[in-house]
């Protein structure tokens, strides 16, 4: 698959072109459940901050079990992102809050202050790319190309280390 090797800034590039993915964690009894998120902001490290309901289930079982998996999609590609998570403390919590506070977040909390506002970092340690890294319109190109030549497509899965 030479000629669609994603490396880790391509990873970074999809990440933000993303706005919601799928994040799942390690339930009570040990099940997987997937929530959507809205990705706050990826890092040039490909880390993710999001804000979460500390005293929602979701949120308990992210202090309880860090592991998590973040998976975006467009037609024709998929992105899964392995890591583990941390909740932001003290001054540093304070900092992420006043730098992504948007009004749509006060439809579910109470303010910048609310004490439930959960602000998490997702320390991404790998990624898993299927599908091809220059969009759907690339993806169908090589499509039809395979099937008119008849030569291998370019499309196929790749691994990175963030």
């Amino acid at each position: 698959m030479a000629d669609n090797d994603v490396t880790k800034s391509d990873i970074i590039e999809i990440m933000r072109g993303k706005s919601i993915g799928m994040l799942t964690t390690v339930g009570d009894d040990g099940g997987l459940y997937s929530h959507p998120m809205d990705t706050q902001e990826v890092t040039d490290d490909g880390d993710v901050y999001f804000v979460v309901g500390k005293d929602s289930e979701q949120g308990a079982w992210l202090q309880n079990t860090p592991q998590v998996n973040m998976a975006y999609s467009d037609a024709g590609s998929w992105l899964s992102v392995a890591g583990t998570v941390r909740f932001l403390e003290g001054e540093e919590r304070s900092a992420k809050i006043e730098q992504l506070w948007d009004d749509s977040m006060s439809s579910y909390f109470d303010g910048r202050d609310d004490p439930n506002l959960g602000v998490m970092l997702l320390d991404s340690e790998s990624a898993q790319f299927w599908g091809h890294k220059d969009g759907r319109a690339a993806a169908l190109f090589d499509l039809v190309r395979t099937r008119v030549t008849g030569q291998e497509s370019t499309d196929g899965t790749s691994t990175v280390e963030l």
